[in-house]
């Protein structure tokens, strides 16, 4: 009888399961010395020595903070002004679709494409008699 593996497997999978060849020694790579740290102190000769005065006159940087306050700054007077405007020429009692009550208008919002009209009016008639019923689409 031929001699077997204590597995069952065969010699060409008993292959598959044999180590790799040894890694290869290859040296350690040499490191360069590089040169030391430093600071700038060696630099500070080359920068301008203002005077505080000279550093106040110098313009400010706006910082995002404060372009974020003046751009919504100026979007509120804008609108101000829009509103300033627009005020005189607002006029309910001319509006021909404002009918009725105003108290007992009902204004439903955020509802699907397919609900007509009779379908609102039979849902809320549940509670009451609903005199009209129109969308704004």
């Amino acid at each position: 009888l031929a001699k077997s593996h204590p597995t069952g497997l065969t010699p060409n999978l008993l292959r598959l399961f044999d180590p790799p060849p040894p890694v290869e020694y290859k040296e350690p790579i040499e490191k360069k010395e590089l040169p030391p740290y430093t600071g700038i102190a060696q630099f500070v000769s080359c920068f301008e020595n203002l005077s505080i005065d000279d550093q106040e006159s110098q313009a400010k940087v706006e910082t995002i903070a404060e372009r974020r306050a003046r751009v919504n700054a100026a979007r509120l007077e804008k609108g101000k002004e829009k509103l300033a405007e627009e005020i005189p020429k607002y006029d309910p009692r001319s509006d021909p679709n404002a009918r009725g009550d105003p108290y007992k208008t009902l204004f439903i919002g955020k509802l699907s494409y397919e609900t007509t009209e009779h379908r609102l009016q039979r849902e809320f008639e549940r509670y009451g008699p609903v005199k009209r019923v129109s969308t704004m689409a």
